[in-house]
């Protein structure tokens, strides 16, 4: 499959992207275990092994790319401070219950955050396609128009493949369209979806 050079880079950019956020789930899924919550009152591991996952977790966000100006940073806590503000907040916690909540739910902004980017990426890949597929559908119309004309006072056995350049453009939009993946074509009058 021969598919444009910016093509191929958008999709490798794409899958490398993909790859490293399935790296930071897991990291984030073995950090999320280790936070306090509810009335938990301390960390399920180390704090070395927090830092060290941390770490971990800010080189692999630092080199995501923005999509739309949305970026995976954020500052992380220090395990003490972490603990001496659960501690702090579950003693306020009949008096401020809300305080206990958000808190908890603050030390969860990066699992949040990356669904989020998560949706973003899954948006800006399937613009690609939309993009991909609009043109190269224009230009399937504009080729097979060229070819009919080209092959109409041929025999009608006449091998495409003998017409030169615009049979070899055909194929490379056509797996133009392909390297793209699944795309759903809608008809004319067909309610679309919107998320």
């Amino acid at each position: 499959m021969r598919t444009s050079p910016d093509l191929n880079e958008a999709l490798k950019q794409f899958d490398a992207v993909q790859a490293n956020l399935h790296k930071l789930d897991r990291l984030w899924e073995s950090l999320d275990k280790m936070l306090p919550s509810g009335n938990e009152m301390g960390f399920t591991a180390s704090a070395d092994e927090y830092r060290d996952l941390v770490r971990k977790f800010i080189f692999i966000a630092e080199k995501m790319p923005k999509i739309d100006g949305f970026g995976l940073t954020w500052e992380f806590s220090e395990p003490d401070t972490i603990m001496g503000n659960h501690v702090d907040y579950a003693e306020l916690g009949h008096e401020a219950p809300l305080g206990v909540i958000t808190y908890n739910e603050s030390l969860r902004e990066p699992g949040d955050r990356l669904k989020e980017y998560r949706f973003r990426l899954a948006n800006a890949r399937r613009k690609l396609a939309r993009d991909t597929v609009g043109s190269s559908i224009a230009k399937i119309d504009e080729l097979l128009v060229r070819l009919v004309a080209h092959g109409s006072d041929k025999d009608p056995n006449y091998p495409m493949e003998q017409s030169g350049d615009d049979w070899e453009q055909l194929k490379h939009t056509v797996d133009s369209i392909d390297a793209v993946g699944p795309v759903i074509v809608f008809v004319s009058g067909w309610q679309k979806v919107s998320y």
